[in-house]
């Protein structure tokens, strides 16, 4: 009769376990650098558009920008900076299992889901006027009664986590729990 014994020694394994679980239970150091790649990926998406592309904006709306730009979410950068903590109005809270970005510049929720066309009541109020007819003119004062004005609609140009993005996060993660095992 023949016989053949195998023993295992499983104890670098059992190790290396406990070593990733207790990685496991501290995702701090990897949540901060998740917070990074979505803190770029939403700066790309102002640069290029967005992704998928954003709807144009209307000529009267490039008429009215600062800049005369027709780049959509871009004419002050306000919106584009804000994101991720950046200047102050952004919003970066990162916890041990999770991360979040965002804004907290107003009008960032119209243009992330969008807005449907509206009437608003304007009060009265005083206007200073500076110019007119295109011409510059001595400051005058004027009172503007109360009245209704339609505000237009506003297309959805929302900032998206993309794909590329998650797998980037799945890396660090990976990366932060098995390194040095």
């Amino acid at each position: 009769m023949v016989t053949l014994k195998l023993t295992l020694d499983d104890r670098r394994v059992k190790q290396m376990l406990n070593e990733m679980a207790q990685k496991g239970r501290n995702l701090m150091p990897a949540m901060k650098k998740a917070s990074v790649v979505l803190i770029r990926s939403a700066g790309r998406q102002f640069h290029v558009g967005g992704v998928p592309k954003w709807k144009p904006l209307s000529d009267v709306t490039v008429q009215r920008r600062k800049k005369k730009s027709n780049v959509p979410l871009r004419d002050t950068g306000l919106l584009m900076h804000s994101w991720g903590g950046r200047g102050g109005k952004g919003i970066r809270d990162i916890k041990n299992f999770s991360v979040f970005v965002g804004s907290r510049v107003v009008y960032a929720s119209v243009h992330q889901y969008g807005r449907r066309q509206m009437r608003a009541q304007v009060p009265e109020y005083t206007r200073r006027i500076t110019m007119a007819f295109g011409h510059k003119i001595e400051p005058k004062l004027a009172q503007v009664s109360s009245h209704t004005t339609t505000l237009p609609k506003i297309p959805k140009r929302p900032v998206h986590i993309l794909q590329k993005d998650i797998d980037d996060v799945k890396v660090i993660l990976t990366d932060y729990i098995l390194k040095g095992i």
